[in-house]
């Protein structure tokens, strides 16, 4: 990027690359409240965007529909950064060593999985097993409290705003 100089040069040398793309419930929540305050503001001030309020009643049913399961809202997501869990060395200096509350044995060399072994009595660990030894990133469903909140708070706004529509 360009070095600030308090006047706007549009940074002609600032590039992105796109390198993954993914699904993520909680900012569209975020965008479809957003979009109903907005539309609520034109309603009041202005003309009325019924267009910005049909969008973010969309995303929401389109979440609802096709992303609901068992305990929320989720979408299926590939993570690689599981590899750690087999391959990272957790720095333990030498001469140093302990136990965990559960008895894992803390020393030089080990592997985060070695400290943290309680990870292999979850009902998904041999997915993930399964997946490391594939070469594969393991997929799994993700249920962040705080996209919960915003999936909640936009449909909570919805009704709020516009629900006697």
């Amino acid at each position: 990027p360009d070095t600030w100089n308090g006047t706007y040069t549009g940074n002609p040398n600032l590039h992105v690359k796109i390198v993954d793309y993914g699904t993520d419930l909680g900012i569209t929540a975020s965008l479809a409240n957003a979009l109903l305050y907005y539309s609520a503001a034109t309603k009041k001030y202005g003309v009325f965007d019924e267009a910005a309020k049909n969008l973010a009643k969309e995303l929401l049913d389109r979440m609802w529909n096709l992303y609901r399961d068992d305990k929320g809202l989720s979408a299926p997501e590939k993570r690689g950064d599981y590899k750690r869990f087999f391959e990272q060395e957790v720095y333990i200096p030498a001469g140093w060593t302990g136990k965990m509350p559960n008895g894992d044995v803390i020393k030089s060399g080990v592997k985060f999985i070695d400290i943290r072994s309680k990870y292999k009595q979850d009902p998904d660990w041999q997915k993930l097993v399964s997946a490391y030894n594939a070469g594969e990133a393991p997929e799994f469903r993700y249920h962040r409290f705080w996209a919960q909140c915003d999936i909640a708070i936009a449909n909570a706004t919805y009704e709020i705003l516009f629900g006697n529509q």
